[in-house]
């Protein structure tokens, strides 16, 4: 694959798929070795906060 693009909106540790950004924050010799396959890897903003990021809407 050329491109690849994954939404995941979950916290590290939370969700209902296995991701990039949790293999990631498990670390250890599988994200190693994931990080080794990839020429880029970029997280992006959310587009919405929300109470769960830890941001109160006013």
């Amino acid at each position: 694959m050329r491109h690849l693009i994954f939404e995941d909106n979950y916290p590290p540790g939370q969700g209902d798929c296995r991701s990039l950004k949790q293999a990631f924050a498990q670390g250890g010799a599988a994200a190693e070795a994931l990080a080794g396959q990839l020429d880029v890897y970029a997280e992006f903003p959310p587009v919405f906060q929300t109470a769960a990021d830890g941001i109160q809407d006013n």
